[in-house]
């Protein structure tokens, strides 16, 4: 027979792993398209924000565009950064890197035509499936 100590730490270990379950189904409830700032921008605020590619011989060139206002430009191995700006279908790229000029290319949905470095590249928004 179980003793009544063994029977009240059984019970006690059951209700934390109950607190336990019932805590993590509450913060993944919680998760969203939120960001951690209850008064940041949502996902759809943000339309444009996602990964672009645009295939090269070589390479496979990248163009993030961050929720916020910050991107990426992965260019024949070489990452670039900065700032980017929207205004209807006008793309500024604002580049960190000194000796990098500023970039204007063209948003249209899910294409951004850009040329960087004499290039001229057209970007395609990259769609994730499962």
């Amino acid at each position: 027979m179980v003793s009544t100590k063994k029977l009240l730490l059984i019970i006690v270990a059951v209700l934390l792993a109950v607190a336990c379950v019932v805590t993590g189904i509450v913060l993944i409830g919680k998760m969203g398209d939120k960001p951690s700032d209850e008064n940041g921008p949502t996902k759809t605020e943000w339309p444009e924000a996602g990964v672009y590619y645009f295939d090269d011989v070589n390479y496979e060139n990248t163009l993030t565009l961050n929720v916020g206002d910050t991107f990426s430009l992965y260019v024949k191995g070489v990452l670039y950064s900065g700032k980017y700006t929207l205004t209807e279908s006008a793309l500024t790229l604002d580049f960190h890197a000194e000796g990098v000029e500023n970039v204007t290319a063209t948003y249209e949905g899910n294409v951004i035509a850009l040329t960087f470095k004499d290039a001229s590249m057209r970007f395609l928004k990259k769609i994730p499936y499962t």
